[in-house]
């Protein structure tokens, strides 16, 4: 139980840290995160379902877009990231976000005929295997990160929606772990006379960078 719980941890530290770290790398500096825009200047190939059902079907991937609303396939050392346009805005961005964690995780491929590929990527579940909570974990703290929501005070799952155009599923656990960590910070401030928010250098220069547009949305 004790070795399942470091795991655990460990996931989410990887995942959150990444996150944090491109953030940073990419100087993103408000809401909502271009993730479209993340990806393209990563140098990443951008397709969506719909323009390119032939080669899809070519590499024999059809029946993923059935069930997923996004995959990434590894090909010649080269990502490409296929999803679903004709979903909300909201659901692509947590979707493109999703694949970008994949990548930016370093997660293991399966193999195809032609190439390497991810596998199932849809709303996040309780249920979702490890290796996809740890890509819903990158793309909600990519797309919003607890301390710029902390400092805008948006504590509930419409609020956070709203600025972070994401889908209100998405929104929901996203809010449900920030309530926990602003509990935690009032656990910290009373008995350490400090809080849970900005230990890490990572996150401090996250909200360094987020500075100008929490200053202008307060």
């Amino acid at each position: 139980m004790q070795n399942k719980s470091i795991n655990k941890y460990t996931s989410y530290k990887k995942a959150r840290d990444a996150a944090w770290q491109l953030i940073i790398d990419m100087n993103i500096n408000e809401l909502p995160v271009k993730v479209s825009s993340i990806i393209r200047n990563l140098g990443i190939g951008l397709y969506t379902y719909q323009d390119n059902e032939d080669t899809i079907k070519k590499l024999g991937l059809d029946k993923i877009t059935k069930t997923s609303d996004g995959f990434t396939l590894l090909m010649s050392n080269q990502y490409k990231v296929f999803y679903d346009s004709s979903k909300s805005n909201e659901r692509i961005r947590f979707t493109l976000a999703h694949e970008l964690g994949h990548i930016i995780c370093k997660h293991e491929f399966q193999p195809t005929a032609e190439s390497y590929i991810t596998t199932r990527n849809t709303e996040p579940s309780i249920n979702d295997n490890p290796i996809e909570t740890e890509a819903n974990m990158f793309a909600a703290r990519l797309l919003a990160p607890a301390c710029v929501l902390h400092e805008l005070k948006l504590f509930t799952a419409e609020e956070i929606a709203e600025h972070c155009c994401i889908s209100q599923q998405a929104a929901e656990f996203r809010c449900q772990r920030l309530l926990l960590l602003e509990k935690r910070n009032k656990q910290f401030l009373f008995e350490r006379d400090y809080g849970c928010y900005y230990i890490s250098n990572l996150e401090k220069q996250v909200k360094e960078q987020f500075s100008n547009y929490i200053n202008n949305h307060l």
